[in-house]
């Protein structure tokens, strides 16, 4: 299972990024870069809630969980844990 890989063709296929795949890297700014905004985010819990069947809680909707793809893999490990 690639969390990492799930999360960049989720957000370049249903998000619409307009950038590349290649360049989400592990600790690209997605919300200061504007890859996602706070719909986005909870587009993004519904797919990894969904997916992986872990749930996200609302204390965990915090840029310091949702501020890069490593952040996001590494809660979703967690929860997955």
């Amino acid at each position: 299972m690639d969390i990492a890989a799930d999360l960049r063709s989720y957000i370049t296929g249903e998000l619409r990024w307009s950038g590349s795949a290649d360049q989400l890297t592990d600790d690209f700014p997605l919300v200061e870069r504007d890859v996602i905004d706070s719909m986005g985010i909870f587009q993004l819990i519904e797919m990894i809630e969904a997916r992986y069947d872990v749930t996200i809680d609302e204390d965990d909707i915090v840029l310091e969980n949702f501020g890069s793809i490593g952040q996001i893999v590494r809660l979703v490990s967690a929860r997955l844990a």
